[in-house]
């Protein structure tokens, strides 16, 4: 399973929840070379059988 992340601050916000709940994540970070804004994504991979955890503690952590 895959979450995406736009801005640093929700990346670090939701990797450190996981982390914090027992959750083992990889991470990789996609720039854009098309244009020169600079802009960034976040991946966030989680192993299949974490995916029911990970999803409750990534939606309450966008409740916040």
């Amino acid at each position: 399973m895959v979450f995406f992340a736009i801005t640093v601050e929700k990346y670090c916000m939701i990797k450190y929840k996981l982390i914090s709940n027992g959750i083992k994540v990889k991470t990789k970070i996609i720039r854009h070379n098309g244009r020169k804004s600079g802009h960034e994504y976040y991946e966030i991979y989680i192993e299949s059988k974490e995916i029911e955890k990970a999803n409750k503690v990534i939606h309450n952590t966008m409740l916040i």
